[in-house]
């Protein structure tokens, strides 16, 4: 076997760095989607959490909303009905006559805004009597006002969903991707978005898309690309001498090395990448030293003795 020149050397260098980058683009491109799916989901993330926040916000301000909407509705209820009372007491003692539609009011337990027109409607002006003006009044208040169809109850069980969703799916990063695996938070946030329809709550509705993220496919082993490297760096092809050479060399000796610790650590896309450019600059320099100092003299360059390579052979 002929002795090993530098020139063959640096030749498998420049062929090995080609090697390991065709290698490569399948290993980065597998990379790149592992790194997109995790902004992707770091971003969506947080985007999800301020949109519940801001539902469970717009939930238990509709809740506040009910509640002195039904606190009002009560206590004017009490008022007509304690009119009423004294209204039917008048009547009895001015006009010596009942009246059972001031009965019925004053005993009912409920007055809806709908049932407050029917009494409107229903009720006659009596002369000198003040308080059937105050009462007719106290009605057409009770008829302005909506009556409550959304129960406290279902806001505060929708109010609960979401909350469940914050605590159970969103807890932190790693649980939001868990999640997303299968339809199940989803579905859960297509349920949130219909109760804020059919509750009547005005609020912006959760993005579903939001949890619409392909889980990416597992990053391979490297074992490959670091054979190439392993390879590449054989003792018998390893430039130990030679007078300007070395510098270049030793580059890619060092990017070499640092490319397989990469490899071995299973470094994320930018990483690799990283290590990749280190290992490409330093193949580029070699390969500009090599064209001005090799090709030039049909691959024999001068060195610093003054003498060709293998000139005696």
């Amino acid at each position: 076997m002929s002795k090993i020149t530098n020139n063959e050397r640096i030749l498998n260098l420049l062929e090995t760095h080609h090697q390991f980058e065709i290698a490569m683009q399948g290993y980065l491109k597998q990379l790149k989607q592992d790194y997109l799916w995790q902004n992707d989901t770091r971003r969506n993330y947080g985007i999800l959490k301020s949109q519940l926040i801001q539902v469970r916000r717009q939930i238990q301000s509709a809740m506040s909303e009910n509640n002195r909407t039904v606190r009002e509705v009560k206590g004017l209820i009490r008022h007509i009905k304690r009119v009423a009372r004294q209204l039917e007491t008048t009547i009895a003692d001015e006009y010596h006559q009942t009246s059972p539609l001031l009965n019925q009011i004053a005993g009912t337990r409920k007055i809806t805004a709908v049932q407050a027109e029917a009494y409107i409607s229903r009720l006659h002006r009596t002369a000198g009597v003040e308080l059937m003006d105050g009462l007719l009044s106290l009605l057409k208040n009770r008829a302005e006002i909506a009556d409550v169809d959304t129960p406290e109850l279902s806001l505060r069980g929708l109010q609960q969903m979401a909350l469940r969703v914050s605590e159970n799916d969103l807890t932190s990063l790693r649980e939001f991707r868990q999640s997303i695996a299968t339809d199940e938070l989803k579905s859960k946030l297509r349920a949130i978005n219909d109760g804020l329809q059919t509750l009547g709550v005005t609020a912006e509705p959760i993005n579903e898309r939001l949890v619409e993220l392909p889980i990416p496919a597992v990053v391979s082993t490297p074992t490959e690309l670091e054979q190439i490297l392993h390879k590449g760096r054989a003792p018998a092809y390893y430039i130990s001498r030679g007078h300007t050479v070395l510098p270049y060399v030793n580059s890619v000796y060092s990017a070499m090395n640092y490319m397989r610790r990469a490899l071995r650590e299973h470094r994320k896309y930018r990483g690799t990448v990283n290590a990749l450019q280190r290992y490409t600059d330093a193949i580029n320099a070699l390969n500009e030293y090599y064209l001005s100092h090799y090709t030039q003299n049909n691959a024999r360059p001068r060195n610093y003795h003054g003498h060709y390579a293998n000139e005696h052979d």
